[in-house]
């Protein structure tokens, strides 16, 4: 992907991203999130072509960043006890544990809790340090699951991933390189279980097809019929996927 761009629109500056395809056709496609916009082009349109067709879209990237600045994001969290946190869409209850038997901080599930061990010397700036050591978990364990579920459907299609990335910075949902790495961004940790399994199953079934034409719509649907719902999902509910 190249590095980020910007581009006037209604005489502000929008950061955009091109990621190129290897598609022979000449189809552009644009996605527009909170950052900026994602732009998926083919190889060979060039970049001077892609501001030219983001300047005739310009009515409708405004609508859709309007779209996203109206639409509400979550309370964010106080990292204090009770709070209920989403993890592949099972909620968890945040539970802090202090103690001096504790030589170090640990997370960890228990039944139906998120619980945070911390030393009972953690006092400075100690929500801060909660949700620092919250997100590494999500991090970890995100990355963990993700590789899982990505080597199932790898396997039934009898293929292999090289690498697996959880990006913490990510205008994306997923991609696969053409050297077969797969990433993804950790927000999907946050989202419902067929969600994250619909991008995985997206990204994995690119390690075949390599574009998205009928047959790569066809692997999706062989383990995602309701793979559209998802989609949809994806789209109205982006902006609530925070930790």
């Amino acid at each position: 992907m190249h590095a980020t761009s910007e581009i006037i629109i209604d005489g502000k500056a929008i950061p955009y991203k091109v990621e190129k395809t290897r598609s022979r056709k000449w189809s552009v496609g644009f996605k527009v999130t909170p950052e900026g916009i994602v732009v998926r082009a083919p190889m060979l349109v060039p970049d001077i072509a892609i501001r030219l067709i983001l300047k005739n879209k310009q009515n409708w990237i405004v609508k859709q960043l309007n779209k996203i600045h109206k639409q509400e994001s979550p309370a964010a969290h106080k990292y204090i006890n009770g709070e209920v946190f989403s993890f592949f869409g099972n909620p968890y209850i945040l539970e802090i544990r202090e103690s001096l038997d504790y030589l170090r901080p640990i997370v960890m599930l228990e039944t139906d809790h998120l619980v945070v061990c911390l030393p009972l010397i953690v006092q400075e700036n100690k929500n801060k340090k909660i949700k620092e050591l919250i997100k590494n978990w999500y991090l970890k364990e995100g990355k963990r699951i993700m590789n899982e579920k990505s080597e199932y459907f790898a396997t039934i299609l009898g293929m292999k991933f090289n690498a697996l990335h959880l990006k913490e910075v990510s205008s994306i949902w997923g991609s696969c390189s053409r050297d077969q790495n797969l990433s993804f961004s950790w927000k999907l940790t946050l989202a419902p279980k067929n969600v994250s399994d619909y991008v995985v199953i997206h990204e994995v079934c690119h390690l075949v097809h390599k574009h998205h034409g009928k047959q790569f719509w066809e692997c999706v649907k062989k383990f995602e019929p309701n793979y559209k719902e998802r989609i949809k999902w994806l789209k109205e509910n982006s902006h609530t996927l925070v930790l």
